[in-house]
């Protein structure tokens, strides 16, 4: 088994939701069948790997990752995989949003471009390194975002994306701590947004509120609600819900307030 695999067999819960994108030959999706018993789906384009799903007994759909994963709803998926592929689509960020967004939690695995074998490879050699892990040569290589672990670290904290677990292992299966630089070959890692819903009572009223960055939501609904979509743009959500009986009616109401600039 792939040495990111091995890892996220452990990761994953008993009879749980798992979606896996780019899922290939659907093996890996087939083994937690047998071994966790969850309920699988699996994305892939390429019409070999389809079939030998189907062969398995996989559930998949066929589907390009680039185009976003509008077809599922919020939390659709209790985990939502991505191996290995992460530097293969177009929107890495964009992709990693829409998996924050179906799945209660994600794990990510990509090979790490800072690993000191890659590069040695590149100081000693002057070429793009190639290796058991990297097969294809630069010009028909599918990998398109190489980035390295601080690289995708920096991304989290831009997103407000907590990472759960992590941890980096070579080839044999080895870990170790010192993840930049020694066995610095794959990152697991498993994220959650964490922007966590609010609400105030007001005599019989609950208005409750919650505050994302724009970029968390998909290209579709905000073409739809004419919302421009930017790391540098929050985007405020609030329901007013009416107390009756013990359950709540969401009504319509309207709410003024003031906004603040904190950074000037």
């Amino acid at each position: 088994m792939r040495a990111d695999l091995f890892f996220i067999k452990d990761w994953i819960e008993p009879q749980s939701r798992v979606l896996d994108l780019g899922c290939g030959d659907g093996s890996f999706l087939a083994l937690l069948k047998q071994e966790k018993n969850i309920y699988d789906c699996g994305l892939d384009l390429d019409p070999d790997n389809i079939q030998k799903c189907l062969q398995a007994g996989v559930n998949v759909i066929e589907q390009d990752l680039d185009k976003g994963l509008a077809n599922f709803t919020d939390n659709s998926f209790d985990t939502v995989l991505l191996t290995q592929t992460l530097q293969a689509v177009h929107r890495p960020d964009f992709l990693v949003e829409e998996m924050l967004r179906i799945g209660k939690k994600c794990i990510i695995t990509f090979p790490n471009f800072a690993y000191w074998r890659y590069r040695y490879y590149i100081l000693a050699k002057g070429r793009m390194p190639v290796s058991s892990d990297l097969p294809f040569s630069w010009y028909d290589t599918p990998n398109i975002h190489f980035c390295t672990i601080r690289d995708f670290d920096e991304l989290c904290d831009e997103r407000k994306i907590k990472v759960l677990d992590r941890t980096v292992v070579d080839d044999k299966h080895r870990r170790s701590i010192f993840r930049t630089l020694l066995l610095g070959l794959t990152l697991v890692c498993m994220s959650i947004l964490s922007v966590n819903a609010q609400q105030e009572v007001f005599g019989d009223y609950t208005v409750h509120y919650i505050a994302v960055n724009s970029n968390f939501i998909s290209p579709e609904i905000a073409e739809q609600y004419d919302i421009v979509r930017s790391p540098r743009n929050a985007f405020l959500n609030i329901s007013v819900i009416k107390n009756t009986g013990g359950t709540g009616t969401a009504v319509s109401a309207t709410i003024s307030g003031e906004k603040a600039n904190f950074i000037g």
